[in-house]
């Protein structure tokens, strides 16, 4: 379950949040993408839990006019966390444990200049390669191997695309490798263990893999997108215990009544996140059925989909032989705004967009002009390696 399905949203006076201002004598500013940020909390371990992971875009001494602020105070079971003009409460204990998903959350949602695309990004000759794909489906494994022969390394989670300049950023954290095929290429590696979503990892610098951090943004040559098997392959996945996780930006009486008339869905959770945004967690009776007849009945009432996840892979289909197959323009586009993470694409689609999402995918398209898009079926990693290799 994400931080959003967790936040409690509160009203508060003013001396009330002037109070939780107060208190919060300990702060840190952060740099992301040209954003300064500032976290500041009454003790000091919501730093320490963001700085694991982000310190390596911590700025040297607090400075002015930060663009994004987030205050937090922390007290027994429960922490308050106040962004511009909202307050929100956070009562579970594993996210009071470990503060860096809600900051991660907070902070990156509200970043403008820039889409946050989930993906990893390398580089040779000075133009960048995305990788993106759903979690389990070997992204950071390949992007590792990759870096280690020789690409060089832009991101493993998140590659920032400018919207000003259509450049990705570098985004230079560890590579989390999950357990798998990639354990060969760091099991003799200093690594940090980390646990985030019980998703377990190794944290690896890209340094160890003989691999070179880029400094610089490079133009966008190519985004290649691991392709899930065929939705008549699609099996309940153990990894989301059995449901099927959606968020929309807005729903309907009418498209929730035909959704769950055609498809026999059951509404497990419904968890309502700032205007107009809904995630539901659906139990279905078939899967293999159930993502095509979503889209067609969304597509009907005009929902857009934010997120959705759906099934996991198996070893088996790490064993065969993978396929790089070039996709029409059109289609990447839409595809790559759907790894822009849900909240911060509705977030971008109301204040940027006045709420009109052919505008956005216009943008969007625009910036693509000079991008080739392909999409990898998941196969042999000497293969996928190769593919990947070929576009460079």
């Amino acid at each position: 379950m994400s931080p959003f399905e967790r936040l409690e949203s509160l009203t508060l006076s003013d001396a009330e949040r002037a109070a939780i201002a107060a208190a919060a004598v300990h702060s840190a500013d952060f740099l992301f993408c040209g954003n300064r940020v500032r976290i500041a909390a009454n003790t000091t371990h919501p730093l320490d839990s963001f700085g694991r992971i982000y310190n390596p875009f911590r700025l040297d001494a607090t400075g002015p006019g930060p663009v994004i602020t987030v205050t937090c105070r922390f007290a027994g079971e429960a922490a308050t966390y106040l962004v511009a003009d909202r307050a929100y409460r956070v009562r579970s204990a594993d996210l009071i444990a470990n503060p860096l998903p809600t900051l991660a959350f907070f902070i990156f949602t509200r970043i403008r200049s820039h889409y946050l695309v989930h993906a990893g990004c390398v580089s040779r000759g000075g133009r960048g390669i995305v990788l993106s794909g759903a979690s389990g489906m070997g992204k950071s494994t390949l992007t590792a191997y990759l870096v280690s022969r020789g690409m060089g390394f832009l991101s493993d989670e998140v590659a920032p695309i400018s919207r000003a300049t259509g450049r990705v950023e570098p985004f230079p954290l560890h590579i989390g490798i999950r357990p798998g095929p990639g354990e060969d290429l760091v099991q003799d590696l200093p690594a940090a263990d980390y646990t985030l979503y019980r998703d377990q990892k190794k944290l690896v610098d890209v340094r160890d893999l003989a691999g070179a951090a880029v400094r610089e943004s490079v133009p966008l040559h190519a985004v290649v997108f691991l392709a899930q098997r065929p939705s008549a392959q699609v099996q309940t996945a153990a990894k989301f215990d059995g449901l099927i996780r959606v968020a929309f930006l807005g729903v309907t009486a009418s498209f929730r009544d035909e959704l769950f008339a055609e498809t026999g869905a059951e509404r497990v959770r419904e968890t309502p996140f700032e205007p107009d945004m809904v995630a539901w967690t659906l139990r279905v009776p078939a899967p293999a059925t159930f993502v095509s007849t979503l889209y067609a009945v969304a597509r009907r009432h005009a929902i857009p989909i934010a997120a959705l996840e759906h099934e996991d892979l198996d070893r088996r289909d790490f064993q065969k032989r993978p396929e790089l197959v070039a996709i029409p323009k059109s289609a990447g586009v839409l595809e790559l705004i759907k790894k822009i993470g849900p909240q911060q694409k509705k977030a971008l689609l109301d204040s940027e967009f006045g709420g009109s999402l052919p505008r956005f995918v216009e943008e969007v398209g625009r910036l693509a002009q000079p991008v080739d898009f392909y999409k990898l079926s998941p196969g042999r990693l000497d293969g996928m390696i190769a593919a990947v290799e070929g576009l460079a």
